[in-house]
């Protein structure tokens, strides 16, 4: 397969490293503009489908880690950077059999810009579904497992990477239930733009569908995970359908049950809602397509 050299992104916008710098930085004024502290957050670069030079463009930024959903594209990504790293630039002139990368000897301007051989090993975050049979690939890279949901995921993460960092997933459709019940306030009273889609979801989650841990079983789920000597890290979610309400809803909860376990990381906001997320009190962002695309 011919190797994707063009420095256009897959979603039209430009991702040459300078507009890459710009959208980071506009990024960190919007987190002021909400009115968190840039100190105490953790902005981390969604990778998932990008091309090799924009995640070299990004970790010359002082991001706090790359995430990917994917178990294969995160080894191979991890992999790439580790050799990249390691070569002189004109030396190392091989590329993977994928349109996702091209190598360093491709694209000279970023050759010159990331200065080869400098300690460029950033932390990566797996943030997709938690597949058994793929974790003992994975450990080796992951610093943080953000998807936990399962006891039995955990086991799998214990048993091949002792002490591993984690977060438990919270269902978010859950977390805006949990919201109703502790405010005595109805969901149906709640302005959603997306009423018939939050309320059909709503009911398929509740019934055991994927998507987090509900909140009644957390106390359980935290003191199985602390027998297996894994580092329970925090709490993340994904906000819910339906608008900002309910996302507001959601993002206020978990934030008030990462205070009530102690925990100090709050992992929740996107490019669509990093913002309602920052006013809740998250300490990381899971960024993408804010940072990659100009829409």
């Amino acid at each position: 397969m011919e190797v994707d050299i063009s420095r256009n992104s897959s979603d039209g916008g430009t991702c040459s490293s300078i507009g890459i710098r710009q959208r980071f930085e506009a990024v960190k004024s919007k987190i002021i503009s909400a009115g968190g502290k840039l100190e105490n957050i953790d902005i981390i670069a969604v990778v998932k489908g990008r091309k090799f030079y924009e995640i070299t463009d990004l970790i010359k930024l002082p991001v706090k880690g790359l995430a990917d959903n994917y178990a294969n594209d995160l080894i191979d990504k991890a992999r790439y950077i580790e050799n990249f790293t390691k070569l002189p630039g004109k030396d190392f002139n091989r590329s993977f059999d994928t349109a996702n990368f091209c190598t360093i000897a491709d694209v000279p301007e970023v050759d010159s810009e990331i200065g080869i051989g400098q300690n460029l090993k950033p932390q990566w975050h797996f943030i997709g579904a938690i597949q058994r049979r793929k974790v003992k690939q994975l450990a080796p890279y992951v610093s943080l497992w953000q998807s936990v949901d399962r006891l039995d995921e955990a086991k799998s993460i214990a048993a091949f990477s002792s002490g591993a960092k984690i977060l438990l997933e919270v269902n978010a459709y859950d977390l805006v239930s949990y919201f109703c019940r502790r405010t005595k306030k109805e969901i149906s009273e709640m302005k959603t733009r997306e009423s018939d889609i939050f309320f059909k979801q709503l009911s398929v989650d509740l019934k055991g569908g994927r998507g987090g841990v509900l909140v009644a079983e957390l106390d359980r789920l935290i003191d199985d995970i602390d027998n297996l000597g894994l580092k329970l890290e925090g709490l993340m979610t994904i906000a819910p359908l339906g608008g900002y309400d309910v996302t507001k809803a959601s993002f206020d909860m978990l934030s008030h049950l990462t205070g009530k376990f102690g925990l100090p990381t709050c992992s929740m906001g996107m490019s669509s809602d990093f913002e309602i997320a920052i006013g809740s009190g998250s300490t990381m962002l899971r960024l993408g397509k804010v940072l990659f695309s100009e829409t």
